[in-house]
Order: structure tokens, then C-alpha cells, then sequence
């Protein structure tokens, strides 16, 4: 009974899209969580969503945060150092049988026969979504903190916005 209650990672968004879970839009999710197995888009009259120019969360509670880590990974994440600290510690210590890949992801491979899979971070190191945070610049021990995966490969540094003086006040991107 238990694998009938549990979500299947070898399909990807396929179930969630099925069942109205997840907006029907193409174009807003990962690619690599699409299976060759399952096509998500059977039967669902899907839309493109077109530009997306981000996403403000406003805390980091589940139900706001869950399913993050479908979306596309150019699309930023706007939100207080806070909420990035919850979803970042979400992630981190997340032993539940949902995907939790909020702040860094690894991409999926695709198998003709079992499906998608998660490889091995020593061989495919994870990458960091982008955060883009409001309010003043985070203290050092969050930017150590925000710098680094637990038993993995450091994540990307933090970079400088292009964006109008006026803007960079304001947020901060993470990658």
C-alpha cells in the first residue's frame, strides 16, 4: 500500500500534471523532470506561460515552497535572507519522501527503461538556484552558510545584479 501513496521520481511532473497539481503551462518547468516513460502533457490542454520574471515567496513554509524545485532553474526566487535560510535548512536536513531541492538541484538523467533518476553528486555536482533577497546585505555567517552544501562541493559565490542602482539596494542574487 505505501508505494501506491508515494510520489514516483522516475515520472517526473507526469502525476502531478495529471492531476491538476501543477498549472498546465510548457514552458514553466524543468525539462529534466520530464520522462520518456510518461508524457505529461497527454490529454492536458497546456498553455505557454511565457516570461517569467520570478517568484516572491513569502515564507518558508511547504505549502508556500514545496514545489519549487519543478519550476524552471532561470526563474529567481525573490524573498527575505529569512525565508532563503528556512528553505535553504528545509533542504538540508529534508529526509521525507518528497522532493525538497528548494535552494540547489541536480539534474535529472532520463532512462528509456526505468525512467528518470538521480545521479550521484560526485559525478553530477549540484548547482544553485538563483535567490534574489530583499533587504540588506545577509552577515557573514550567512553568506558561509549560503556558500555550501553539506558533504558536497561548494555552491556558487555570490554575484553582483546588473541592475539599477536603485534595485541593487534591494536584493541580492544567489547562485
Amino acid at each position: 500500500m505505501r508505494n501506491f501513496c508515494s510520489q514516483k521520481n522516475c515520472s517526473g511532473i507526469y502525476e502531478h500534471i495529471q492531476m491538476g497539481l501543477l498549472p498546465p503551462f510548457r514552458d514553466l518547468y524543468r525539462e529534466d523532470f520530464i520522462s520518456g516513460l510518461a508524457d505529461p502533457w497527454d490529454g492536458i490542454d497546456a498553455k505557454p506561460i511565457g516570461d517569467v520574471e520570478g517568484v516572491l515567496v513569502s515564507h518558508a513554509h511547504v505549502d508556500h515552497i514545496g514545489s519549487i524545485h519543478h519550476l524552471r532553474t532561470d526563474i529567481p526566487i525573490y524573498c527575505t535572507p529569512m525565508t532563503a535560510a528556512v528553505s535553504r535548512a528545509l533542504q538540508d536536513t529534508g529526509l521525507g519522501a518528497t522532493i525538497t531541492e528548494y535552494c540547489y538541484y541536480v539534474n535529472r538523467i532520463d532512462d528509456e527503461e526505468t525512467g528518470l533518476s538521480t545521479p550521484h553528486y560526485r559525478t553530477h555536482p549540484a548547482i544553485a538556484r538563483k535567490y534574489m533577497l530583499s533587504g540588506p546585505k545577509p552577515n557573514e555567517k550567512f553568506l558561509a552558510y549560503w556558500s555550501n552544501i553539506p558533504s558536497r562541493a561548494p555552491l556558487n559565490r555570490l554575484s553582483s545584479a546588473k541592475q539599477t542602482p536603485a534595485a541593487e539596494k534591494r536584493c541580492l542574487i544567489f547562485r
